[in-house]
Parts: structure tokens; sequence; C-alpha cells
């Protein structure tokens, strides 16, 4: 089985951190990438302050799962990770209140689909933010309202420019 992956040689986020990705190539060609393309993980951003509080990711690909932990850890937030919608929901009943967004794929196992997750946080608890991703095309008018819609293959620039323009309004930030 064949690997893809490059090593960007430039940090992350400006904190020193550099990030090696290796897919399989089959996980490689499913994220819509072709094997001329080196997945590069580069994202630098100036004026981007920590994240305070917990993130909640929900996903069920422990690839793409482990990646949006890193990403957001390096951001300074506290994550909570869970492959379920029904596992996060449970936790969020209990925790809400560390809560500041969630971060969920719409097609995750389990009674409770993603996008029914987020409409459900943001009913109950309407100041956690909220971002929803999905490999399928979804009919927008489903998506809750004030969520960022990520359609997969995201990038990283698009991850950390979403939890910035949640977290963050008003903030300008400068890529370098």
């Amino acid at each position: 089985m064949g690997h893809y992956g490059a090593l960007s040689s430039e940090p992350l986020m400006t904190r020193g951190r550099t990030w090696v990705c290796v897919y399989t190539q089959n996980e490689f060609a499913n994220a819509g990438y072709q094997p001329a393309e080196a997945f590069r993980v580069k994202v630098h951003w100036e004026g981007l302050l920590p994240v305070q509080g917990e993130i909640v990711v929900v996903e069920d690909d422990p690839t793409l799962r482990l990646l949006m932990v890193e990403i957001v850890s390096e951001l300074g937030a506290t994550v909570r990770h869970f492959d379920s919608a029904d596992d996060a929901i449970t936790y969020l009943l209990q925790a809400h209140e560390k809560c500041r967004m969630v971060i969920a794929d719409h097609g995750v196992p389990g009674q409770i689909q993603g996008t029914e997750f987020v409409g459900m946080v943001k009913g109950r608890w309407p100041s956690i933010e909220a971002i929803l991703t999905s490999g399928y095309a979804l009919d927008l008018t489903t998506i809750p309202s004030a969520t960022i819609y990520l359609h997969k293959p995201w990038s990283l620039d698009e991850l950390v420019l979403s939890v910035a323009a949640l977290l963050q309004p008003g903030r300008p930030l400068t890529r370098i």
C-alpha cells in the first residue's frame, strides 16, 4: 500500500510546530487529492489569539479526527473528541458550560447525524458556536443558522479561519 505525504518546512501557526501527515493511497484519493499533489499542512496566521475554553469535535474518521484535534489544540483550546454525535450530546448535557464550539461531521454513526446534532446544540445552548463538515453535498437550507459549513476536503486555512471567525469576530488575521 502506497503512502503519500509531505513535511512542511515552515512552522505551523508561528509556534514552531511542524506537521507531518501520512495518508494511505486510498485515504489520499478519497480526500480528493491526486498522487502528484503533496499533502502539505502549512498554515501561518498573525493576530490569532489563543482560543480559550473547550471545543468538541465529532468525526468518525480516526485520521481526520486526530488531525482536527491537533489543529484545535494548537490554537490553544481544550478538545473533547467523539466518533458519534450521540456520545457528544451525552457529554454536553453534563459539561456544556465549558464548551465554546462544536465541530461536527454530518455523516457519523449513531442515531444523531451531524446536522441534527448542531441543531440540537444551537437550540439548547445558543452561545455555543458551530462548524459543520461533510463530504456529501448537503441542502444548505438544512444547516442551522449561524453555523459555518465546510465541504470536505477542506483546507487547514479554512478550518482555522472558521474557528477564528466564530470565536474572535472582528479581529483581523494576516496570513504570513
